[in-house]
């Protein structure tokens, strides 16, 4: 008969060993009107951190949510709000519609246009713009729209994150933003 070994009262009970704490897993959910105070205080951090957007907007609520809007999502880690995506109609000054139309033949007026994606620092390297931009990419469909979107050619992240992820560039053109003047914005269109 084997009996299994007996540890002394007073010898402490080995525990395992500390190891990585397990990763919180992030959660992307429709914005509420209660996020927007999160949304802007990200917004401002990542402003003041990576310069997006260009020019602070003298109205950020209002700024992330245009007068087209359609839709926001916000990616949640550990309770906290820590990315941010909207979905509006097209209007005549974005570029992505225009250079899709032209290239397709369709009225503008077929596309969405995916904006204000942002990711605090703290967040990223775990595919919440991907997911942002997919819960994006679907609302648009769901509509019957072709997600469009145009990106400051300098924001090399950005450019390398819809190129990952299969989207279409389109153009390469110059577009006025405030009082930076004209700025080479690239203009790209999500996968059919």
């Amino acid at each position: 008969m084997t009996h299994a070994p007996r540890t002394p009262a007073s010898a402490p009970t080995p525990s395992p060993s500390p190891g990585p704490a397990p990763r919180t897993l992030p959660t992307v959910r429709p914005r509420t009107e209660g996020d927007l105070d999160d949304c802007v205080r990200l917004l401002r951090e990542i402003h003041e951190q990576d310069g997006y957007p260009v020019s602070w907007p003298e109205r950020p609520a209002a700024w992330i949510t245009p007068p087209s809007f359609l839709g926001a999502w916000v990616a949640e880690l550990d309770g906290r709000v820590v990315g941010h995506v909207g979905l509006a109609g097209s209007r005549p000054d974005d570029g992505a519609p225009a250079e899709w139309s032209g290239r397709t033949g369709q009225d503008a007026s077929a596309c969405a246009v995916v904006n204000r994606l942002y990711v605090a620092r703290s967040a990223r390297g775990r595919d919440l713009g991907a997911l942002l931009l997919a819960e994006a990419v679907a609302e648009a469909r769901g509509r019957g729209l072709r997600a469009v979107l145009d990106v400051a050619a300098h924001d090399t992240a950005a450019v390398a994150l819809y190129e990952r992820l299969g989207w279409q560039l389109l153009a390469e053109v110059e577009q006025e933003w405030g009082p930076h003047g004209m700025v080479p914005v690239r203009c790209y269109a999500s996968r059919p």
